[in-house]
This record gives C-alpha cells, structure tokens and sequence, in this order.
C-alpha cells in the first residue's frame, strides 16, 4: 500500500478466500480506484468496480496456511497488515453497501470523538455473548463446532467475563461494516482481537466481544470518548446514521 490511488480520501476493501459467484459492488459515489478486493489464489469474481488486488504479499507468512473464513479473516481483523495510512472502512463481500459521502462524516464524528475503531452493534445480541455463540451453533454458522464449545465453555469459566454477560455488559458487534484510522490505537485492538480469534472458532464476533472484554472490562462503548467506539444498530445521538444508511436490504 498505498495501493488506492491518491485522490481517495478513505480507501474501502473486502476479501475473499476461494471463488464465490458474486461480489456486491461498492457505494455508486465512491471515487474510482478506492475500493480494493483482496483475493486469494484465483479467484476472481465478477466484481464491478472493485480492483482486484492479490492478496497474498500483504499476508503474513503464519496465515498463509489458512483456508476458508480463517484466511479471509487476516485483514478484516488485521488492517494495519495493509499498511494504509488513510482512513479505512471494511465492507462485508456480499453486502451491498451505499453513501460514501456519508462514510466520510463518520471518519470526521471518530476524529472528534478521539475514536481509531468504529462499528455498530448486533442487531439482536448486543450484549449477550454466549446467546450469539448459542445463535451460530442454532443457524449453524460455523465451520467448526468443537472449537465453537471450546470457546463457549473458556467464556463460563471465565468469571469475570460470565459475570458481565450475565449482567449484559458485553460488547457483541455487527461484523459486516468496519471504520478505522489507522494508528497505534486501532492496531492495539486489532492485534487482540486476532490473538482472541486464532485461539477460538472461526466466528470473529465473539473474539470481538472477548477482546473488548479484556481491554476495556465493561465500559459502555456507546458515547464519543471511546477509542473502541460502537453505536446501536439505528444510530444514536452521537452519530445520526445507522447500519441501514450504509448497508442495503
């Protein structure tokens, strides 16, 4: 990187691990050349106005002998892997995602807020980490159940973080949008949370919610002032949109 070119104010990437069919297209108004699709091997879909980018120079050599939701979860988790210094907004490869301009007020409301991270939180489980490892377990959401039960039996032994989700303190986000300037903050969180994720399932919202958990206990991640900062699904006073102002359907 820089791999957008110099016009991009905010620079918008997704991955993808193996072939799949389609990629939802980036925001109609997002400048040309500033969105980029990291792709593994030879994979290549049809993906109007992204550039497609090879992903593996930018992996780190312990990754590259992942497969699946692991190895697409590398820069997801780790942006700083991408060495951008621009603001950055990951987008999930199938959602179809609008309003750029808008992103933009997002990057200026985290400058003034002190935040390096901004997400929503889940639609459902908010604040209720074992009910979303019971949700991927019920929808069957995993490529791995047992390190799924691992996981889910290391969170109730664990007293502190029990203690929280039961009092719903937990942090449980909405993985398909990310916003991140770059910086030792964000970077901070991220190694975290991949150090979390490597050691559980293949589902990065829990390791999320025990990453947050281990580094900010139960502060509310709610009001501007957090560097880890997340809102309600629909927006809140902080920050006018919600996840539908960027995401469709």
């Amino acid at each position: 990187m820089p791999l957008a070119p110099s016009h991009c104010a905010f620079v918008m990437y997704t991955v993808i691990s193996a072939q799949q069919r389609f990629v939802a297209p980036p925001p109609q108004d997002l400048p040309s050349g500033c969105a980029l699709l990291f792709a593994y091997g030879s994979a290549a879909p049809a993906a109007s106005r992204w550039t497609r980018v090879q992903a593996e120079p930018y992996t780190p050599s312990y990754a590259r002998a992942l497969r699946g939701r692991r190895l697409s979860r590398v820069f997801k988790i780790g942006s700083h892997l991408l060495n951008e210094t621009r603001p950055l907004v990951y987008v999930d490869s199938k959602r179809a995602i609008k309003n750029a301009q808008a992103m933009q007020h997002v990057f200026e409301r985290m400058r003034e807020c002190g935040a390096s991270f901004f997400s929503f939180l889940h639609p459902q489980r908010a604040h209720a980490l074992l009910d979303e490892i019971k949700a991927i377990r019920r929808y069957r959401r995993s490529e791995n159940y047992e390190t799924l039960a691992e996981q889910e039996k290391w969170i109730q032994n664990n007293a502190a973080l029990a203690t929280s989700d039961l009092r719903r303190r937990t942090v449980v986000n909405d993985g398909s949008l990310l916003f991140r300037l770059p910086g030792d903050a964000s970077r901070r969180f991220e190694v975290e949370w991949q150090r979390v994720y490597d050691a559980g399932s293949d589902r990065d919202q829990p390791a999320f919610a025990i990453a947050y958990h281990a580094l900010f206990g139960e502060r509310d991640p709610r009001t501007c002032g957090n560097a880890v900062w997340l809102v309600e699904y629909g927006g809140n006073r902080d920050l006018r949109y919600g996840h539908t102002s960027f995401v469709r359907g």
